[in-house]
């Protein structure tokens, strides 16, 4: 599609287009895809002796997600991945004095991941 035609509506009649002369990337061999590696993963995690452990104070320090609800469980299952990871290394740290853990937003990983969604419906 020709740039005029591209960029109807976006620019004011009689107004200069835009200079698009952004050189492309260089290749860096750097740019693979990650490739996980394959290896076995534990039956249960976190263990369940670290549950025990830590369950009391995880809820304490307020990191227990309610989805109610929202259409979400994709960023809800996510964040309460990701904000485990970042409680867990918090703790390991020494849980400084006033200092909350950092938390993932699950109506953003929602959001995200929306475009990728297979079924039908409330896109």
């Amino acid at each position: 599609m020709p740039l005029e035609t591209g960029l109807a509506g976006l620019v004011p009649e009689g107004a200069a287009l835009p200079v698009l002369d952004v050189a492309p990337d260089r290749v860096d061999l750097r740019d693979l895809p990650y490739r996980a590696p394959l290896v076995p993963l534990p039956d249960l995690w976190p263990p369940a002796e670290e549950i025990s452990v830590h369950l009391e104070s995880y809820c304490a320090d307020g990191m227990i997600l309610d989805q109610g609800h929202e259409g979400a469980c994709t960023g809800y299952g996510l964040a309460a991945c990701i904000n485990f990871l970042l409680w867990r290394r918090w703790v390991q740290a020494g849980r400084r004095e006033g200092a909350k853990p950092a938390r993932a937003s699950p109506k953003m990983l929602y959001e995200l991941a929306r475009p990728y969604d297979e079924w039908p419906g409330e896109d």
